[in-house]
């Protein structure tokens, strides 16, 4: 909307435009309004461009979220102080809890809780900080329940622009049945 008008006064252009009006020319100078057309019509583009790029990012967050919701694989993301920061549904069930918000709050200290030889946690962290990264990491970890489950990990270091270290992000599967038809073989060869 551009304001055109005989008199205006300062105070009422204000009031127009806080309410949405683009611009506001007064009769007697109407050689601006070609500019303020144009501004009038950039603005709007701009505001058009912003919401198709607002939707863009929806849209993207929505397949990002159904993606990771939705994995086979456990995916997370862990504190250098030993906390999970995310985990998703595949984690939680891997590890026995019915929620990744009920994992998340139950262990919070990974290397004493979750993990069955908590050097482990030792050595997935050396690892990360010589190498950045890790696959085939083969570890044990305690269920909600107490039971073992085996698992396979695969992870990152994320460090900020500094270098600084911000968390260790990876994904984990539940190797359990291979590791004890490994141990049934064997023993059967025993």
């Amino acid at each position: 909307v551009i304001m055109v008008s005989g008199s205006l006064s300062p105070e009422d252009a204000v009031a127009c435009l806080k309410q949405g009006t683009t611009d506001y020319l007064l009769k007697q100078r109407l050689e601006g309004l070609t500019p303020a057309l144009k501004r009038a019509l950039d603005e709007a583009e701009e505001r058009r461009e912003h919401q198709r790029a607002e939707e863009l990012l929806r849209q993207a967050e929505v397949k990002y979220r159904s993606i990771v919701d939705h994995a086979v694989e456990g995916i997370f993301q862990t504190s250098p102080d030993g906390r999970y920061l995310m985990v998703n549904a595949a984690m939680a069930r891997i590890l026995g809890f019915a929620s990744p918000a009920e994992l998340m709050e139950k262990y919070t200290d990974i290397a004493r809780q979750s993990y069955v030889h908590p050097e482990q946690r030792e050595e997935f962290e050396r690892r990360l900080a010589t190498d950045g990264s890790l696959s085939g990491f083969e570890c044990e970890y305690y269920r909600k329940d107490g039971t073992r489950v085996w698992t396979c990990e695969s992870a990152r270091a994320v460090r900020d622009e500094a270098g600084r270290l911000v968390c260790y992000e990876g994904v984990m599967e539940d190797i359990t049945a291979r590791k004890e038809a490994e141990q049934a073989l064997r023993h059967g060869k025993q």
